[in-house]
């Protein structure tokens, strides 16, 4: 009896794209703006990418030239858990791997930094400048790997 509700349910609700938003796409698609649009982001990942490489170019890092986040690998003494705690501390947010692994119980030594939320770049090389100032120091004794 559920099921049938539930099923009405979702049938109403997307049973197919709203056609505005498919003739505003076509339009885009047509005039060439969704081209332009995304252009325009590759544009600025690579740049906000080339900001990252360059303020954590004696780091480990790992990401696209046209993506929006990247991965950093950390120093042995760094746990991502400590890490992410030290960054938070400092009011930058980023990401434990372990968040990402195909398997529970996981534990990379890694952490994923999103490039592209800050919407300012001057803040975005602040926030990135922190955490390369985090990985030059030693993790607080509570958070040692042991």
């Amino acid at each position: 009896m559920q099921a049938r509700a539930i099923r009405s349910a979702v049938n109403l609700t997307c049973w197919m794209t709203p056609p505005l938003m498919a003739e505003i796409a076509a339009r885009w698609i047509a005039d060439g703006t969704a081209a332009r649009l995304t252009e325009m982001q590759r544009e600025q990942a690579a740049r906000r990418q080339a900001i990252a490489h360059a303020v954590l170019a004696d780091h480990d890092v790992r990401a696209d030239r046209f993506g929006l986040h990247l991965w950093l690998d950390l120093p042995p003494e760094w746990s991502a858990e400590a890490f992410r705690t030290e960054a938070e501390h400092r009011s930058v947010k980023v990401v434990e791997g372990a968040a990402f692994a195909a398997e529970s119980g996981m534990r990379p030594k890694n952490v994923r930094v999103c490039v592209s939320h800050e919407a300012d770049e001057a803040r975005l090389r602040t926030g990135l400048t922190i955490l390369a100032g985090i990985l030059r120091e030693a993790p607080p004794p509570s958070a040692l790997v042991l």
